[in-house]
């Protein structure tokens, strides 16, 4: 979920650069990443972003530098319905990285499931990388 805020703070920041006062609305296919026919757009002129997914819009708060996705992308999250897993490598191991609707998040590493604590703005990792970097390392 790191790599979509980064390319989402990317693009919208770019919006905001070219923006020149005309309305100008630019939508980008985000699917790819999180859930198939995922659209994620941004008006230049308000500086306002919005996901669409399935006929619905799921908008962001604020605009400009102050804009703020999480609750929209939470709900286009959840209505997705799919957990989205992604592998990762260290120098110990390869495991895997998964995502939920509900902002829960853990890694898979032999067939054993770490779990964060918490869910999307309140999530907490520590105790669950520690015990796969433990695991992997073979402590």
């Amino acid at each position: 979920m790191k790599k979509f805020w980064e390319t989402m703070i990317f693009v919208l920041s770019t919006f905001a650069l070219v923006s020149c006062g005309d309305e100008d609305v630019k939508c980008e296919d985000v699917g790819e990443r999180f859930c198939p026919d995922l659209i994620m757009c941004a008006n230049l002129s308000k500086n306002t972003a919005w996901f669409e997914y399935e006929g619905e819009k799921y908008k962001c708060k604020g605009s400009g530098e102050n804009i703020d996705c999480d609750k929209a992308f939470e709900e286009v999250f959840s209505a997705c319905g799919l957990t989205h897993c992604k592998y990762e490598s260290s120098s110990t191991c390869d495991y895997q990285v998964c995502t939920d609707e509900n902002g829960g998040r853990w890694y898979e590493y032999n067939g054993k499931k770490y779990e964060c604590e918490g869910t999307w703005d309140d999530l907490d990792c520590d105790r669950a990388t520690d015990e796969l970097n433990n695991d992997c390392e073979g402590y």
